[in-house]
């Protein structure tokens, strides 16, 4: 095939195996069609078993190299994916990578990547303890543990071109998936594509992923039904099966601690009598050693591939001796199907001649494709697109696939709307603001189609109330409109020669309408309108002064970007934010004032546990008029939640023991992760503030400090204690959180 380009090759393959133009058994690449035709086939059943079936990769290492035909597959669960691939053209070598390197632990975690969220989505990122779906002002429990996106990307992203086949019987190897359909309990055999839809399906564990709908149907798990798949490879054809079996027997019930360990147990209730049946109709049985491994150690797939090599050799003689009484030749080692890259059986591009969205009408207000018809697109791009338009929070699933026909290649996303509205709880404690909790709730198309209202209420020494509003917006690059509203308490200490010698309780009231854009994706920049009712009132020692009472509106220019990987202990990415906000007397405001802000942080990994940060933090405001709260405020470990772009942190400070109309701070540091989810922190901090911006720089008029802080992720949130002071002489300043910060 020297000199045909594999784009070509492969778009032809898809179209016949679309059309039913490739013979069954077709493996003119595997040695010879005709002579497979004139001898007994040769079935391979693969059977269910989370992340034992790895072992499987290992069996199929060893009958290939002992030249074992494979003329057609069946599979169960784990076997599905396995025998899917295999059957599509990936060698052992390759299964192999994908067990050892794919992120399969991650099928079980939230999704979403940071990455893909959009900017007003980041704003409420990390806010929650827990969320609860609503429907209809009632609590909706959700259909599994786990969303199903990851693995539907996984899956998707192996598969790429293959997943254009429709029937499933005329693959390179001719393959079936056994699901269990959810209402009957029954096996389905799954002979029909996409392919990683049928694999999807076949290993959706009750409880755990979404069941899948084909035809009608809402399938699950195959292993509940038949997690041995030996009737349905021998109704491909095969007239004798080899049978690779990693069912769990039983296990002792105080050896169940985990939710998954239980949901698996319930199953294999029901599986083991199936299996048992299916067993005795297997030609060559081979049974991998199963002991010691949990069935969830997705992270030991190079363990359970040797398992299953070491079982395929000690069954070997039998099968040869098989092959022999069946007058069936060894092959040469099987080669792929079509013209591979290194790392996959298919080419990494095709031109994409449009972008399909099926399943909801309204998608395209979610997100444009019109910029990415008529381009190049890859596995990878195709699963970043699914990606994004699942990161909009409207969607249970989205899934690519390319689709041939006869006039091009177009790259369908297949959605399933979700019901995004929900209501959330937070909890948090810090040594300055002691406990705070958290209500909130979010509403989707409630004042309009593809429109967003949200509301959090913040209970605690800084009580806050606040809602914002997003009408519709359509594309990546839309015209963002926000409107909202808050009110917020909280007190803020007055310093002299650092000591506390009065405090300000201050209560703000605030309305804001904001229009900008979105572009580049994580940037947003826009004008923001804000009128403001103030109210400060104070006590100094035993004597209370009036309270004073503003009004005032302001106009600002404000831009917003961050690229963190994740909301706590981020290992790479960038904030910036920058601020400039004028309020005159000229236009009807009660203030004349205005006051800038710029806030940029970084960080990047020089080793795989270790990461430097950087802060930069500079604010200058000018007039008379200036309220205390739109000062400049540093100290504490944390930024302030209800008083934003005003109070930044200042560990070897005592909270709002600096204040100015000025503000310059720098800081470095490194954040050591030290094993699972604990991490180690220092940082060494330069700044103060000033009464007005210091036209010269001296030594002499900054404060220096460092810190060290030990923090751990645990399931209700971080914890952090950290340790700061300016010198060696002095009583070191202590202070600790917990909770995720909102």
């Amino acid at each position: 095939m020297a000199g045909v380009h594999p784009t070509r090759v492969l778009v032809a393959l898809c179209v016949a195996a679309w059309s039913g133009a490739i013979p069954a058994g077709a493996q003119e690449a595997t040695g010879g069609a005709a002579a497979a035709a004139q001898r007994p086939k040769v079935g391979l059943a693969l059977s269910g078993g989370s992340a034992k079936g790895f072992a499987h990769i290992g069996v199929l290492e060893e009958l290939e190299r002992a030249g074992v035909p494979i003329d057609a597959i069946a599979g169960t669960s784990m076997g599905s994916i396995v025998g899917g691939l295999y059957a599509i053209g990936y060698t052992p070598a390759m299964l192999r990578r994908v067990g050892e390197t794919e992120d399969w632990d991650g099928a079980f975690r939230t999704p979403v990547a940071r990455s893909e969220l959009s900017p007003m989505r980041k704003l409420g990122d990390g806010r929650y303890l827990l969320t609860v779906p609503i429907r209809g002002g009632r609590v909706e429990l959700p259909s599994a543990f786990v969303g199903s996106q990851t693995v539907a990307s996984i899956l998707s992203r192996l598969v790429w071109a293959a997943d254009t086949a429709r029937d499933l019987r005329r693959l390179p190897i001719p393959f079936l998936a056994v699901a269990t359909d959810l209402a009957t309990g029954t096996a389905v055999p799954l002979d029909r594509g996409p392919l990683s839809v049928t694999m999807r399906a076949s290993m959706a564990l009750p409880g755990v992923f979404d069941p899948v709908t084909i035809d009608g149907r809402r399938l699950i798990d195959g292993g509940v039904a038949r997690n041995l798949p030996v009737l349905d490879v021998r109704s491909l054809g095969a007239d004798v099966v080899i049978c690779v079996d990693v069912s769990n027997p039983l296990a002792p019930s105080d050896s169940l601690s985990t939710a998954i360990g239980i949901l698996l147990q319930i199953v294999t209730y029901r599986m083991q009598e199936s299996t048992n049946a299916e067993r005795s109709m297997c030609d060559v049985l081979i049974e991998p050693d199963i002991r010691g491994l949990s069935s969830t150690a997705f992270g030991e797939a190079e363990q359970w591939i040797e398992r299953g090599a070491a079982a395929a050799r000690a069954a070997m003689p039998a099968v040869l001796a098989m092959l022999r009484a069946r007058g069936i030749p060894p092959r040469a080692p099987r080669q792929d199907s079509v013209p591979v890259t290194p790392d996959a059986p298919f080419p990494r591009q095709l031109t994409i001649r449009n972008v399909v969205i099926r399943g909801d009408s309204a998608a395209t207000r979610v997100m444009s494709v019109v910029d990415l018809q008529n381009k190049p697109m890859g596995a990878d791009d195709a699963e970043s697109l699914a990606a994004r338009l699942f990161a909009t929070g409207r969607y249970t699933i989205v899934v690519s696939r390319p689709a041939v026909s006869d006039a091009g290649v177009d790259l369908v996303l297949d959605v399933l709307p979700a019901n995004p509205n929900h209501v959330g709880l937070g909890l948090r404690f810090d040594s300055r603001y002691k406990a705070a909790l958290l209500f909130g709730a979010h509403i989707n198309d409630w004042l309009g189609a593809g429109s967003s209202f949200s509301i959090d209420a913040r209970l605690g020494e800084q009580p806050l109330v606040q809602a914002r509003y997003l009408p519709a917006a359509s594309g990546d690059h839309w015209l963002v409109r926000a409107l909202s509203a808050s009110a917020m308490e909280t007190p803020l200490d007055i310093f002299s020669s650092e000591r506390a010698v009065a405090r300000a309780q201050v209560r703000l009231i605030s309305a804001a309408a904001f229009a900008g854009t979105v572009y580049p994706a994580n940037t947003i920049t826009g004008v923001q309108l804000t009128a403001e009712v103030g109210r400060t009132s104070a006590e100094i020692a035993p004597i209370a002064i009036d309270a004073i009472r503003q009004t005032y509106y302001t106009v600002s220019l404000l831009s917003w970007t961050e690229t963190f990987d994740r909301v706590v202990f981020p290992t790479r990415g960038v904030s910036v934010f920058a601020q400039t906000e004028v309020a005159r007397r000229a236009i009807g405001s009660g203030a004349d004032f205005s006051r800038s802000v710029l806030d940029v942080e970084a960080r990047g990994p020089v080793h795989e546990r270790t990461t430097v940060l950087a802060r930069l933090t500079l604010g200058a405001a000018r007039g008379d008029d200036l309220p205390v709260y739109d000062r400049f405020y540093l100290g504490g470990t944390i930024m302030s939640a209800v008083l934003p772009g005003r109070s930044f942190p200042f560990a070897a400070l005592e909270p709002e023991a600096r204040s100015g109309r000025a503000l310059q701070m720098a800081e470095v540091g490194v954040q050591q992760r030290l094993g699972g989810a604990s991490f180690l922190t220092v940082r060494g901090t330069v700044g103060n503030t000033f009464e007005r911006w210091p036209t010269r720089l001296t030594a002499s008029a900054y404060l220096g400090g460092a810190s060290i802080g030990f923090g751990v992720l645990t399931p209700l949130g971080p914890a952090t204690v950290t340790v700061a002071g300016r010198s060696f002489d002095t009583r070191p300043r202590v202070a600790a959180e917990f909770g995720y910060r909102f």
